[in-house]
């Protein structure tokens, strides 16, 4: 159909150990985080895809400030040639990545253009750019190149393997909970796979492995992050996604997330 209305409910539990510098305010763990949202998904034209979304964002333990935000996110996907697809978002949201930022009451407006190009059947490269502005008055930025080349196509599995270049930086360093280098910088391989259990539900994996640094490093060290997550009800009214992902940083720490959330068509 050409208008989709949809809805749904995005959960984030955070925590972290004593002492890290990213466990919450008052000591309490985990620290949650929830978006309530609805919206709308309209096909203008056949080559422009618009999506809209708005909700209320709740934050648990936030020691200063409103524990409420009005969260949305504005989108459209334009393809002026079948090879092509550029993709426009902007958005706010609360910053959901340690208990420290949540219980901060960070969030975060984001603007990001990214393109897709599709020169053949095997090979995908994907372009993107981001800038963001932070409710503590610090801003960041974000750029990352990640050519891939399909591998497997088969009833059950599709697989990909390319590279993941990716570059970001922060103008301030506040301490409120997030990582904000002056530059970051990471040149990795990267495996992309998704596991069909059946038509309405699926499994995808993602792996990179690759040399790091930030601008507090005086050479590159190797890391690893993963994600899985799982796709439930593909094709009905209800679907449930549930994502797990860990990151072994520059800093050879290791940090781990996990989030759910539910959406209605």
């Amino acid at each position: 159909p050409k208008i989709r209305l949809v809805g749904g409910e995005d959960l984030h539990y955070l925590n972290a150990d004593a002492g890290s510098g990213l466990e919450g305010m008052d000591g309490r763990d985990p620290v949650s985080c929830r978006n309530v949202w609805a919206g709308i998904d309209y096909q203008a034209f056949p080559s422009l895809d618009l999506t809209a979304r708005a909700g209320g964002a709740e934050a648990g333990v936030i020691v200063d400030g409103d524990d409420d935000l009005f969260a949305y996110r504005l989108g459209a996907n334009y393809r002026p040639v079948d090879a092509v697809t550029l993709m426009f978002a902007n958005g706010r949201d609360f910053y959901a990545v340690s208990p420290r930022a949540v219980s901060l009451g960070v969030y975060k407006e984001s603007s990001s253009l990214r393109m897709l190009w599709t020169p053949d059947l095997y090979y995908t490269v994907d372009i993107r750019g981001t800038r963001d502005t932070y409710s503590d008055r610090n801003r960041g930025w974000e750029a990352a190149l990640a050519p891939r080349r399909s591998v497997i196509r088969s009833q059950r599995l599709n697989l990909d393997c390319g590279a993941h270049l990716w570059w970001l930086g922060f103008e301030d360093q506040p301490g409120n909970g997030y990582y904000s280098p002056v530059l970051y910088q990471r040149y990795a391989l990267k495996a992309d796979g998704y596991w069909k259990i059946n038509d309405n539900n699926g499994i995808s994996l993602v792996f990179t492995a690759g040399n790091q640094r930030d601008n507090t490093s005086s050479r590159f060290d190797f890391g690893t992050s993963g994600d899985i997550e799982g796709q439930f009800g593909l094709y009905r009214d209800w679907m449930l996604r549930v994502h797990f992902g860990y990151t072994h940083n520059v800093n050879s720490r290791i940090g781990t997330s996990m989030r759910a959330f539910t959406e209605y068509v």
